[in-house]
């Protein structure tokens, strides 16, 4: 048992590895990130023409298909079936972690993750 990422599981099980995702009945767990562009940047026009075409929602279905992760595009604006929707991603709302805590208990969090696979 392990885990990945669920976009690098969909394409190892393309590969033939022996793995499968598995979205638990709570809800897959939805990280985040952001686009951002560096304030040193000197192709900022550039950066938001990728920003842009990344964002919407034709580019958006091509990369679920091809990469297999979730698209940020709300499901009413992409062309994806049923059945490649349900391969990225889940109907159940998704959880979104509370990253604060990390900052703000990380000692405590990798005290008990120490303890809990030590001692089982």
């Amino acid at each position: 048992m392990g885990q990945h990422y669920h976009d690098v599981t969909l394409l190892m099980a393309d590969d033939g590895m022996p793995v499968r995702t598995t979205f638990p009945k709570e809800g897959g767990v939805l990280d985040t990130g952001a686009w951002a562009i560096t304030k040193g940047s000197e192709v900022v026009e550039e950066a938001h023409a990728f920003i842009d075409f990344m964002s919407r929602p034709d580019t958006q279905a091509k990369v679920a298909r091809n990469v297999g992760t979730v698209p940020t595009a709300k499901r009413d604006l992409l062309d994806l079936t049923d059945d490649e929707y349900a391969r990225v991603s889940s109907t159940v709302p998704p959880l979104i972690p509370e990253y604060r805590i990390y900052s703000e208990w990380t000692d405590w969090i990798e005290e008990k993750w120490a303890e809990m696979i030590t001692t089982g």
